[in-house]
């Protein structure tokens, strides 16, 4: 238990709490009060999720009205890892995309449901496994964590994500994909945005933003303006600052999410958002 990871005090509180409660501490409750024990909105209804008498989850605790779409997230995480499939996908190899799905076929026809858990389990898990763990950074590094776990990706799930029905310029829904999957559109220190001068607006708003002289952190929001006429073309990630270098990770470069660097005070760089992790 001394190396596990916890994402706020109130997340470690909330696992030993759960854990005693139970009278149980194998992988199977741990891994569910875990991943419960990540956001407030499901800590608040575990007992809308787990029957404590009977020791059993709660499936239709997915479709409640209290759901958001983080907490679907969670919930979906939660319920495979307690029915197994943690164990199940390491002794087939690891977590792929068609052995999520082949668990999903297989607990419905068990169940005798029509459908049963997240066919996109391996995607939606990666804000609290990202490169295949859960995340080992806090603040600011989980964000990077998560957009580096992305690196080589088309833009499909970024902008179908946001909302978009067909292809858009990308790079902003990156972002916003990177913050949400990482808590920080929920914690508020990220906004959610299509547009890369709507980022810009709102960290000005917010008293975060700083211009291309500034020395960027690993976590920061990087704005660009290609033809240096004051206008927002594209924005990123910061992934690391080393010897006057700001190194990103961005979307939609290429048409795909790849890692690049720039000289600190580059004539392309507008300026930077500075969450307040």
């Amino acid at each position: 238990m001394s190396e596990i990871r916890f994402s706020s005090k109130e997340h470690e509180k909330f696992f030993y709490q759960m854990l005693a409660k139970c009278g149980k501490h194998d992988s199977y409750y741990s891994s569910f009060f875990y991943c419960v024990g990540i956001s407030e909105d499901t800590r608040n209804h575990v007992d809308r999720m787990f029957d404590f008498k009977e020791r059993l989850i709660k499936p239709e605790a997915l479709h409640e009205g209290w759901q958001t779409g983080g907490s679907a997230r969670l919930t979906r995480l939660a319920f495979n890892l307690w029915n197994g499939y943690l164990e199940w996908a390491k002794a087939r190899g690891g977590y792929t995309l068609a052995n999520a799905a082949e668990f999903s076929d297989m607990m419905a026809q068990r169940m005798g449901w029509s459908s049963y858990g997240d066919k996109q389990y391996v995607s939606h898990v990666l804000q609290y496994y990202a490169f295949g763990r859960i995340p080992t950074g806090i603040g600011n590094q989980t964000i990077v964590q998560v957009a580096a776990s992305q690196e080589g990706k088309g833009g499909t799930t970024y902008w179908s994500w946001y909302g978009f029905g067909s292809r858009v310029e990308w790079c902003a829904c990156f972002v916003s994909w990177c913050a949400d999957q990482s808590g920080c559109i929920q914690s508020g220190v990220i906004p959610k945005i299509s547009l890369c001068s709507d980022g810009v607006k709102w960290f000005e708003s917010k008293g975060r933003f700083r211009d291309a002289s500034y020395t960027p952190a690993a976590g920061d929001i990087i704005f660009f303006d290609w033809g240096n006429n004051g206008t927002i073309d594209h924005v990123g990630i910061v992934e690391s600052v080393s010897g006057g270098t700001v190194n990103t990770i961005e979307g939609n470069s290429g048409d795909k999410v790849a890692r690049r660097s720039y000289s600190i005070g580059s004539s392309n760089i507008y300026g930077y958002g500075v969450p307040a992790y």
